[in-house]
C-alpha cells in the first residue's frame, strides 16, 4: 500500500498521457498533398486576386525554417500588375499545407500575394507554363509591368568594392609607414 501511494503521481501522468494520445489519434487528419479546401479559380479570378503575376524559371530553392515551407528564387521573364526585380523570392508552405512544389529549371506562371513577403500556394492558380495557356491568353491583353535590376544588389557590389579598396589602402599605409619608420 505504501508503494502504491508513493507512485500515485506517476500513474496519474501515465493516465493523462493515454488520454492525450487517444484524443490526438481521434482528431481528423489532414491528407498530405490532398485537397486544400479551396475551389479551383478561373483564370480571371486568379488574375484578379493576385498582387503580382510572374512568368519565371526556378533558379534556387531552400527550406524556409523561419515561417515553414520552402523559399524559391525565380529569374523573371515577364511580370504583370506591378513592377518587380529580375530575381524574385517566393515563399510557399509545405505540400501538405497547400504549398506548391517547384522543380529547378522549370518555367512557371506564378500568382503571388504580398503579405509580409511574396507568397503563393496551390489555390492561387500557379502552374507550369505549359499548363497555363488559358491564363497566358488573358495576360496577353494586359500591360506588362517593368522588370528592374535590384538596386540592393548594385549597392552591395559598390559597397564591397569600396570596402575592398579601403582595406588595400589601409594595409598599404600600415606597411609603408613601418618601412619609413625603420629607415
Amino acid at each position: 500500500m505504501n508503494l502504491l501511494s508513493r507512485y500515485k503521481w506517476v500513474l496519474g501522468l501515465v493516465g493523462l498521457a493515454a488520454i492525450g494520445l487517444a484524443i490526438a489519434f481521434s482528431l481528423p487528419k489532414k491528407k498530405g498533398g490532398g485537397d486544400c479546401g479551396c475551389t479551383p479559380l478561373t483564370a480571371a479570378e486568379a488574375v484578379e486576386q493576385a498582387d503580382l503575376i510572374i512568368k519565371g524559371t526556378l533558379t534556387y530553392s531552400t527550406t524556409n525554417w523561419m515561417s515553414g515551407g520552402m523559399k524559391y528564387s525565380f529569374q523573371v521573364d515577364e511580370a504583370w500588375k506591378r513592377r518587380c526585380d529580375a530575381l524574385v523570392v517566393v515563399n510557399s508552405g509545405w505540400e501538405q499545407d497547400c504549398g506548391v512544389s517547384f522543380k529547378e529549371g522549370e518555367t512557371y506562371l506564378i500568382f503571388i500575394n504580398k503579405k509580409f513577403s511574396f507568397q503563393t500556394n496551390r489555390c492561387s492558380g500557379t502552374a507550369l507554363i505549359s499548363e497555363a495557356t488559358a491564363t497566358l491568353g488573358l495576360l496577353a491583353e494586359m500591360e506588362q509591368a517593368p522588370i528592374v535590376s535590384s538596386p540592393v544588389v548594385v549597392k552591395m557590389y559598390w559597397t564591397i568594392g569600396i570596402l575592398g579598396l579601403a582595406s588595400i589602402l589601409f594595409i598599404a599605409f600600415v606597411v609603408l609607414r613601418k618601412q619609413f619608420i625603420k629607415s
